[in-house]
C-alpha cells in the first residue's frame, strides 16, 4: 500500500534499550489500533510478537512455536465463524507468513555473507573538516560539521575507534565563490584500514558559502587594568593608533575599535609617563594584514 511509510514510535517507559525504530514502530501501532505485528531482527537472529502495546519474544525460534503464535492470532477474537473457504485462504496466508518468518533471518545472513564476503557493518561518527579556503574568502555554513559514516569491515575486525576513520577532509581548493554542494567520497575519508570499504555517508553532503572577506581600518583601543587607587589615566596614545585587518566573518563582533591585550598597571606607585608594547586583541574570524603589526606600543600619562 505505501513504501517509505514514516510509523508512530512507542514512547512507554517499558522498551529495551537494544530495540530499533522498528520494535519501537511495532509497539506503538498496537498502541493505536488492534493489529498483531511480527518483527524480523537481522542482528539478533529473533522473531518477536507485538500485541496491545507490548512486545514479546518467539522463543526458541522453532516452526512449531511460531506456528502457534501465528495461529492464535489468526483465531477470530469473538465468536464469529470462518467459512469454510475463507479458513482455507486465511490458513494458506498464515502458511506463507510461518514461511516466510523462519527463512527470513538466515536469508539476510546469506545475502550479507553472498554480498559482502563474510563482512559487517559499523558505524562511525567523524568531524567534517574544510581546508584550503580559497585566498580572500571566507566560509560560511549552517549545517553540522560532523557526519555518519557506514563501513563494511571484515567480520573479525576490530570494531575500537583506533582503527576507524578520524575525519572527512574536503579540499575547497580552487572551488568557485558563492553558494555550492560538495557530496562526500572515498577519497575524503582518512586513516581507513586495509580491506574496509565505505558503504555510505549520512549526511552524503555538504552546502557550503565562500564569501569574500573584507578589508578595514580600525582604531586601537587600550585595556588598562590593575591601576592603584588615587592614581588615574590622564592620557595616552598608540603607535599604530589603527590597524587594517582582514574580516572573515558576515557580521563584525569587533565594533568601531579594536582592543589590546590587557596592560596591567598595578605595578606603577606614583605619577609620570609609561610605555608598554603589547599585543592587540583579534577574534579568530579576524586578522591583521601581513605588513601590518600585530602589536602597538602605548604610552600612557599616569597623574594622581
Amino acid at each position: 500500500m505505501r513504501v517509505g511509510a514514516v510509523l508512530p514510535l512507542s514512547g512507554s517507559e517499558g522498551t529495551r534499550e537494544e530495540w530499533g525504530t522498528r520494535h519501537l514502530a511495532a509497539i506503538g501501532l498496537t498502541e493505536q489500533c488492534d493489529a498483531d505485528i511480527l518483527v524480523v531482527s537481522e542482528e539478533r537472529g529473533v522473531v518477536s510478537h507485538a500485541r496491545n502495546g507490548e512486545m514479546a519474544e518467539i522463543a526458541p525460534l522453532e516452526a512449531d512455536r511460531l506456528a502457534h503464535v501465528l495461529e492464535s492470532i489468526r483465531q477470530p477474537s469473538g465468536g464469529e465463524v470462518s467459512t469454510s473457504r475463507r479458513g482455507v485462504r486465511s490458513a494458506a496466508i498464515w502458511l506463507a507468513a510461518v514461511v516466510l518468518a523462519l527463512v527470513a533471518v538466515p536469508t539476510v545472513h546469506w545475502l550479507n555473507g553472498s554480498l559482502y564476503g563474510g563482512r559487517t557493518t559499523l558505524m562511525v561518527d567523524v568531524p567534517i573538516y574544510l581546508t584550503n579556503v580559497p585566498e580572500n574568502f571566507y566560509l560560511e555554513t549552517n549545517e553540522s560539521l560532523r557526519a555518519k559514516v557506514y563501513l563494511n569491515a571484515p567480520r573479525n575486525a576490530e570494531a575500537s575507534t583506533s582503527v576507524t576513520p578520524s575525519n572527512i577532509t574536503v579540499d575547497l581548493k580552487g572551488k568557485p565563490s558563492g553558494l555550492s554542494e560538495v557530496r562526500f567520497t572515498s577519497s575524503m575519508i582518512s586513516e581507513l584500514p586495509a580491506g574496509w570499504e565505505i558503504q555510505s555517508y549520512v549526511p552524503d553532503r555538504i552546502h557550503i558559502n565562500l564569501a569574500p572577506t573584507h578589508v578595514a581600518q580600525l582604531p586601537v583601543s587600550p585595556l588598562f587594568i590593575g591601576l592603584p587607587p588615587g592614581l588615574k589615566v590622564a592620557s595616552w596614545k598608540g603607535v599604530p593608533a589603527s590597524v587594517q585587518v582582514r574580516i572573515k566573518e558576515s557580521v563584525s563582533a569587533l565594533g568601531k575599535t579594536v582592543p589590546t591585550l590587557p596592560i596591567d598597571l598595578s605595578g606603577i606607585k606614583k605619577p609620570g609617563e609609561y610605555a608598554f608594547t603589547i599585543g592587540i586583541d583579534l577574534p579568530p574570524g579576524v586578522q591583521t594584514l601581513r605588513a601590518a603589526p600585530a602589536t602597538t606600543r602605548v604610552t600612557v600619562e599616569v597623574e594622581r
